[in-house]
């Protein structure tokens, strides 16, 4: 399974050739995180390390790490080595030690072609983006519906849009915008346009 990732996206190639782009929400991101420290709990792992799996910055994972800290779920215990300098952390799962089912979110599951997590999941060429990818962001507001097509692309290009198949820059601009539209809905996209304007 071919897989390719821009940042706190997981974009795979399934067996069947078809394309799939997932973005999991803050909250759903943060839900993962928990059922991945727990199953490692007690390992000494690196912040770098656990972005890394996340596919976000060491920024966005402290920021997590320390929320699950203030919520009793985690407890992180520095590492040391021999000459006193801290190598990694160990983290210690202390939250719900109710008994998995399996049916709890992880990392595997956003790959799997069923999306049993009802992830985002989208057309990725149906979407196009503009200078810090504002458009991916405000789909819905700039063209009045959600999802990709034909006039809707043609539409994008009449608007002066670049194909999303170029490389992202401002990664973790990109971010910080989709999770302040994303923070409040766990499966919802929250546009400007649905807010109260004052």
């Amino acid at each position: 399974m071919a897989r390719k990732h821009l940042y706190g996206c997981f974009r795979f190639v399934d067996k069947d050739g078809k394309e799939h782009f997932r973005k999991p929400t803050p909250k759903q991101r943060k839900n993962i995180l928990i059922y991945y420290l727990r199953r490692r709990s007690g390992r000494c792992m690196r912040v770098a390390d656990i972005a890394s799996a996340f596919h976000v910055s060491e920024r966005t994972m402290q920021k997590l790490l320390k929320e699950l800290e203030a919520e009793n779920i985690i407890r992180r215990v520095p590492v040391y080595g021999e000459s006193g300098v801290q190598k990694a952390s160990k983290y210690i799962y202390t939250g719900d030690k109710s008994r998995l089912t399996g049916k709890e979110p992880c990392i595997d599951k956003i790959y799997d072609p069923a999306n049993p997590m009802k992830l985002r999941d989208f057309d990725w060429k149906g979407y196009w983006t503009v200078r810090d990818d504002y458009l991916f962001f405000h789909y819905e507001e700039v063209f009045g519906c959600d999802g990709p097509s034909r006039a809707l692309n043609e539409r994008a290009r009449k608007n002066g849009c670049t194909s999303p198949e170029d490389e992202f820059e401002n990664i973790q601009e990109a971010d910080i915008e989709s999770d302040l539209f994303d923070e409040e809905d766990e499966y919802e996209y929250i546009f400007p346009s649905s807010r109260k304007k004052k």
